[in-house]
């Protein structure tokens, strides 16, 4: 059953339950000892017309390559790199895997298919933004980025984010670092916050962003219904409108002082809606954006609700970025935090830990044409 809704420009559109666009599902059991994913990422091998899913064992320092083709776990891949709790990595294909193994060294290793480094970058220009007190880093909503010529991550620096005395520089300075291919260096520091995270305190420190076909970097701040292009040939911005029906203008944060501080900013977290993340599709030229609902954060048992327990849905923008549809999920039942984008469709993992079926040692996915 649809839903109409209007936005507060002249775009309309249809707000629609996801089962509609549900066209096939899977599972699998993760047949391996010692297993914990910290993240895991999609690679199409064009020759062979396969998809990929590359799921990194930060236990036993290993990449598990299943194929969703066959439905089978294909190899298992050893790498020569200690990890990070957040760890980012991308398969451009086989034989060139890019990781950052740990961001305080400011490291990128680029890994073949044997588990081999075969090219290696130490960061160590001083930076404009941070001078050498900064640390590199990628995860899910804000991974790994590559052209021919430049590595595209974002950088943060050492000082405590827990004083709010630095947030006004913190929302001064750049979020991304370009690093050059050729040695290492860094040729530019890119992508600044909006004015208003200057002057307020939104709790937000994260951006999302993904690379379409052309080489654009796509930016989603958390708190914007527009979304941010940055040409990496001629270096120009520009904005975009993609806004969820379900988004309202986040409050300023202030701490709840009848509680402590940790579940303060969950409260604030639970009761204002957030743009998580942003993804490209490149085999149907479409873009995913990702927003989490505002909800209750009191229950009526006396319980409490944390951000992964909130209703949340996906707008979906064609190439030139005209919305088609909003596509609404319940809660508990996906992960929000797991969309992998492949040739078969977008798949949305059911493994979400809030779920009372919820089993941590396999793959359950449901697969979506959006």
């Amino acid at each position: 059953m649809s839903e109409l809704f209007s936005c507060s420009n002249t775009n309309k559109g249809v707000a629609e339950q996801y089962s509609s666009f549900l066209i096939d599902s899977f599972k699998k059991e993760i047949p391996f000892e010692n297993y914990s994913v910290r993240y895991t990422t999609v690679f199409f091998d064009k020759k062979n017309k396969t998809d990929y899913i590359y799921m990194l064992n930060t236990d036993r320092m290993l990449i598990h390559g299943y194929n969703l083709n066959k439905q089978q776990f294909d190899f298992t891949l050893n790498i020569p790199l200690k990890f990070d709790e957040q760890i980012s990595y991308v398969v451009l294909d086989k034989d060139s895997l890019y990781f950052i193994s740990n961001p305080e060294d400011r490291k990128i290793c680029c890994v073949n298919s044997k588990g081999e480094i075969t090219q290696s970058w130490q960061i160590t220009d001083s930076t404009k933004a941070y001078g050498k007190e900064y640390s590199i880093s990628a995860f899910y909503s804000w991974p790994l980025m590559l052209d021919e010529k430049f590595i595209y991550t974002s950088y943060y620096p050492l000082y405590s984010l827990a004083d709010t005395t630095n947030h006004k520089k913190y929302f001064t300075q750049p979020k991304i670092v370009v690093i050059s291919k050729n040695n290492g260096s860094i040729v530019n520091e890119i992508i600044h916050f909006p004015e208003k995270y200057i002057a307020n305190s939104y709790r937000e420190y994260n951006l999302s962003c993904t690379m379409n076909s052309n080489n654009e970097i796509i930016v989603s701040f958390r708190g914007e219904d527009s979304v941010l292009l940055y040409n990496t040939k001629d270096k120009t911005y520009k904005y975009k409108l993609m806004m969820s029906s379900f988004f309202t203008m986040k409050n300023v944060y202030k701490e709840d002082t009848t509680m402590d501080h940790y579940a303060s900013l969950t409260k604030y977290s639970v009761e204002n809606s957030s743009y998580f993340s942003i993804q490209y599709d490149k085999f149907r030229k479409k873009y995913y954006r990702v927003c989490l609902h505002k909800y209750k954060y009191d229950n009526d048992d006396g319980t409490v609700n944390t951000s992964g327990e909130r209703p949340w849905s996906i707008v979906v923008a064609d190439s030139a970025f005209n919305i088609e549809k909003e596509i609404v999920f319940p809660r508990l039942k996906y992960n929000y935090g797991n969309i992998l984008i492949t040739s078969k469709g977008v798949l949305v993992s059911k493994s979400n830990a809030y779920n009372k079926n919820y089993k941590q040692n396999e793959l359950n996915y449901d697969i979506f044409i959006f």
